[in-house]
């Protein structure tokens, strides 16, 4: 008696399993997850958003990314610019683990820009925005390696 009670369960929990076997993979299972809203810092402290557009010498734009929510080791950005997709290289910063600092080809101030954020090894997009190139920071020299006052242009 108890095997005919056991017997329809264990059935069920078997077909179960090989129909998610027999299943579609995880790649063919709907459609890619919508990408977060991606904006400047300035006008929408979301979880990823762009600090600034700058320069990084000689001749490389900077994107700065913030990402509020942990966990994140690495990024990988592409920025599309008049049809043309480009990878722009990410590396983070120990002090500040939540910022990236993505470098790729200069681009013209006025530019309409997308820029894609992904996670490192994946082409699912995390988050998209676009932008208008108005202004590029400038890089900032260290105090320690400034000349003193006086010598750098000694008055005439």
């Amino acid at each position: 008696m108890f095997r005919r009670r056991a017997a329809p369960p264990l059935l069920l929990l078997a077909l179960l399993i090989a129909g998610s076997a027999c299943g579609p993979s995880t790649a063919n299972r709907g459609p890619a997850p919508t990408p977060l809203p991606l904006a400047r810092c300035d006008d929408s402290l979301g979880i990823i958003c762009v600090v600034t557009f700058g320069v990084e010498p000689p001749s490389q734009m900077l994107v700065a990314i913030h990402v509020a929510l942990g966990g994140f080791k690495e990024l990988r950005t592409e920025i599309v610019y008049n049809g043309t997709r480009t990878d722009y290289t990410c590396r983070s910063s120990a002090e500040f683990p939540g910022n990236f600092y993505c470098t790729g080809p200069q681009i013209p101030l006025g530019s309409r820009i997308r820029v894609d954020v992904f996670t490192a090894g994946t082409k699912i997009i995390l988050a998209s925005g676009e932008f208008t190139v108005t202004a590029l920071a400038m890089p900032t020299v260290p105090v320690g390696t400034l000349p003193p006052p006086g010598t750098a242009y000694p008055n005439q």
